[in-house]
């Protein structure tokens, strides 16, 4: 996800929206700024990502989804969210 929101500038809104088009169910990983990997993402260009954050994210999914489980998986805050779709 956050190859196409930072690397490929895709709307946060519009790469949750796919994902949930490709399975009803499933899970999403979210991963933070203050990420090494979104760091090497954000190296060459601006950051122009005001909106990419963990609540932002939240709010976009759980207006197409609920959100069932979700779990934090690494230090820099990476968070695993299995959905439901609501549709």
């Amino acid at each position: 996800m956050h190859h196409l929101a930072i690397a490929k500038t895709v709307p946060l809104d519009d790469v949750v929206q796919w994902l949930l088009g490709l399975s009803s169910t499933g899970v999403i990983e979210f991963v933070p700024k203050e990420d090494s990997m979104v760091g090497v993402l954000l190296s060459n260009r601006e950051d122009i990502f005001a909106s990419y954050d963990k609540a932002t994210f939240e709010q976009h999914l759980m207006r197409h989804a609920r959100i069932v489980r979700q779990e934090t998986v690494s230090r820099s805050g990476r968070v695993l969210y299995w959905y439901q779709s609501l549709a």
